[in-house]
C-alpha cells in the first residue's frame, strides 16, 4: 500500500492529466495559433449550384462505368486472370474503357467543366491519359476476339 502522500500526488497528476489532456489534443500538434488563422485558397466566386452542377457531367460518366462493372467485375478479373496465365480464351470481358473516356471528355469539355475543383482536374487528366493508352488496346482486343481472329493465327 502506498503512502497517503504518495497517493494524493499520484491523485493529484491523474486529474491534471484528465483535465489538460483534451485541451492538448484539441490543439494539434504545435500548428498555428488562433491570432494567424491558416490563410484560404482563392477560388472564384461561385454558387454553390454552380460547383455542383460543374461535377454532374464527371459523376454521370463514372456512376455509368461504375454500374457497368459491378456486375462485370468478376467476369473481367477472370479474363485479366487467365490472359496473365497465358491460357488461350475464345472470348473476352474487358471493362468499357472506351465509353469512359468519351463520357470524361465530354464532361472535361463542357461549360464550367474545369477550374472549379482543381483536384478533380487533376484527377481526372491523370485518368484520361492513362485512358488514352488503354482504351485503344481494350478495344483492339475486342475487336480480335470478336472477329476470330485467334482461331487463324493461333492466339499469336
Amino acid at each position: 500500500m502506498l503512502h497517503p502522500f504518495l497517493r494524493r500526488v499520484c491523485a493529484a497528476l491523474t486529474l491534471c492529466i484528465v483535465l489538460t489532456a483534451p485541451a492538448v489534443l484539441l490543439t494539434g500538434c504545435g500548428g498555428r495559433s488562433a491570432e494567424s488563422p491558416v490563410p484560404t485558397q482563392q477560388m472564384p466566386a461561385r454558387s454553390m449550384e454552380e460547383r455542383r452542377a460543374s461535377l454532374g457531367p464527371y459523376m454521370e460518366a463514372t456512376t455509368a462505368y461504375n454500374s457497368t462493372m459491378l456486375p462485370l467485375s468478376l467476369a473481367v478479373s477472370t479474363t485479366v486472370s487467365d490472359l496473365r496465365q497465358g491460357k488461350h480464351l475464345t472470348r473476352i470481358t474487358l471493362p468499357p474503357l472506351s465509353k469512359l473516356r468519351r463520357e470524361l471528355d465530354a464532361a472535361h469539355a463542357a461549360p464550367g467543366g474545369t477550374g472549379v475543383y482543381p483536384d478533380v482536374d487533376a484527377a481526372t487528366e491523370e485518368l484520361r491519359s492513362t485512358l488514352e493508352e488503354l482504351a485503344p488496346l481494350a478495344d483492339q482486343m475486342e475487336n480480335y476476339y470478336a472477329a476470330g481472329a485467334y482461331t487463324t493465327d493461333g492466339c499469336a
